[in-house]
């Protein structure tokens, strides 16, 4: 009698542990980590022989991160246990810390003390090359190959065929054996969001997003698949994020990085207000632990409820907490304008835009600093910096317009660099020679470098205005005025052609028969002229 009342216990036990077992597989599976941990700890205090429950939780603490935990729990498997599976997860370890001969004689070990055959095993040793970044993915496909058939047919091989694949950059070949595990269950789900992570990494809205949706229909409990969504929706409709984020949430274990989320959310909500009061009581939880982009998140709401000075303090704390390359262009360019609204220090201002254009790596983005960066310039009257960042757009853009080289060119003009000046708009008159602006520039710069009309460099600048601009005399009537008024004066007192600069004078005449300028130098000019006949007789 006591025979069977054993038995029925210890039959009653091992369902209770394989049942445990199932259970934190589920938790690995949907990627509740510390959920499969809390089990696999269960089952090990409870059954201090387990090589299962040890394996997995060395491959659940690997995920985490917890590299040395997971070193540890192997060896204390190992000393409870001599099972092979253990070789692997101490091997797992090892590949894991770049210590590949040491793992590659762990799991020879395993492999000969099971004769190749042992299905578990061989998964088990291609998973540690797929995991580790100094594992060998082909030979994981090598090993799982070797998988006897009837344990072939299984989803799991097929995804970390899939995997090792991935590994190896062969995506079709990837997306092939997801599909297989699809054929295999219907229901897996990780097969659904492992080929929508191939099609994201390509942009392929079209594909990666229905698998996306495909995994969670298989499989509402299937997390990662709606953190993806939320991820997707959350620059395109704000509200079916949200709800795909408190379903991640409910389907996920509870760790701080959910309030994080859900601020963010309220954030972009426009919820400025809620997400200010979300984001305190992560600070009155965290406090020295709070993750620095908490004080960007504040920043940004203060920003947003008109209140610059505090969002520039906020901005202040977060780069003293956040490590310098972890800081994004965007960053900067947000504190510059925080500043600019506060009315701060010029110097941090440019150097917050220097630095969002030095780190951003996106031409348009580039572009876009640079232009906050002239248009500061611009308003503070710095036209030679305003030239400056005029001339570096000019210089990126793929197409730029007459435009931006007309606005380089003025603002060297302004600022005093004639001769620069003129270079730009020498680019301007071969890029664009039927047009007046820049022939009119051309005259202007080297009227003042010649301010003494020696050299006489402005005049054929101001012929070629002329030409072009007495094809609509109405519409470039003070352009042809000027060009006549210095080429008169030109003409008169350094050539001494007075017949010449009259007829410069006439044509400003025909332009304005009452200038006054212009007929009084006119009867200068003529009894210069009588004066010269007269002396000559």
């Amino acid at each position: 009698m006591k025979i069977i009342i054993l038995f029925g216990f210890l039959i009653t036990s091992f369902s209770v542990t394989a049942q445990s077992l199932e259970e934190a597989e589920k938790f690995l599976y949907y990627g509740r980590l510390q959920s499969a941990e809390e089990v696999l700890m269960k089952i090990i205090s409870g059954n201090p022989r387990d090589s299962k429950a040890y394996y997995l939780l060395c491959g659940a603490y690997l995920k985490s991160g917890k590299t040395s935990e997971a070193g540890e729990i192997a060896r204390t498997g190992i000393q409870k246990t001599s099972a092979p599976l253990l070789s692997v997860a101490m091997g797992h370890v090892l590949l894991a810390t770049e210590k590949k001969e040491e793992a590659a004689r762990l799991f020879t070990k395993a492999l000969e003390e099971t004769k190749h055959k042992d299905a578990e095993i061989l998964q088990a040793i291609a998973k540690a090359h797929i995991d580790a970044a100094q594992g060998d993915a082909g030979y994981a496909i090598e090993l799982l190959g070797k998988i006897p058939g009837r344990h072939r047919k299984n989803p799991v091989v097929a995804i970390l065929q899939g995997d090792a694949y991935l590994k190896l950059t062969e995506g079709g070949k990837a997306v092939s054996a997801y599909q297989l595990a699809v054929e295999y269950d219907k229901s897996d789900a990780e097969a659904f969001y492992k080929m929508g992570k191939i099609y994201l990494t390509q942009q392929n809205i079209q594909v990666y997003v229905p698998y996306f949706e495909n995994a969670i229909t298989a499989d509402e409990k299937y997390a990662p698949a709606y953190l993806e969504l939320y991820n997707y929706y959350y620059f395109r409709d704000i509200n079916k994020a949200g709800d795909y984020l408190h379903k991640y949430i409910y389907h996920s274990d509870p760790v701080i990085e959910h309030k994080y989320m859900i601020t963010d959310l309220l954030y972009a909500s426009g919820k400025y207000s809620e997400a200010l009061q979300k984001a305190n009581e992560i600070l009155s939880l965290e406090k020295e632990n709070t993750s620095p982009r908490l004080y960007k998140l504040l920043a940004y709401s203060k920003a947003s409820l008109k209140d610059s000075l505090k969002a520039k303090e906020f901005m202040d704390t977060y780069f003293s907490k956040q490590e310098e390359t972890k800081v994004i262009a965007q960053d900067y360019s947000f504190y510059a304008r925080l500043l600019r609204n506060s009315d701060r220090n010029n110097e941090q201002v440019i150097n917050s835009l220097e630095k969002a254009i030095a780190l951003d790596t996106l031409l348009n983005n580039k572009l876009e600093y640079m232009a906050e960066l002239t248009d500061f310039y611009k308003k503070k009257e710095d036209k030679l910096n305003e030239a400056k960042w005029l001339g570096k757009i000019y210089g990126l853009k793929e197409k730029p317009s007459n435009v931006d080289l007309f606005n380089w060119g003025l603002a060297l003009f302004l600022g005093g660099d004639y001769l620069q000046a003129d270079s730009v708009f020498a680019i301007y008159t071969e890029k664009y020679p039927d047009q007046v602006y820049g022939h009119y520039w051309r005259a202007r710069s080297n009227g003042v470098i010649d301010s003494t009309l020696e050299t006489g460099t402005a005049v054929p600048h101001y012929e070629k205005l002329i030409t072009l601009a007495s094809a609509d005399k109405e519409k470039h009537k003070n352009v042809l005025m000027q060009a006549n008024s210095y080429l008169a004066m030109y003409a008169a007192n350094v050539r001494k052609e007075f017949e010449k600069a009259i007829q410069y004078l006439q044509n400003i005449l025909e332009l304005d028969p009452a200038n006054g300028d212009a007929l009084k130098n006119r009867e200068i000019l003529y009894k210069a002229i009588s004066k010269t006949e007269t002396g000559n007789k």
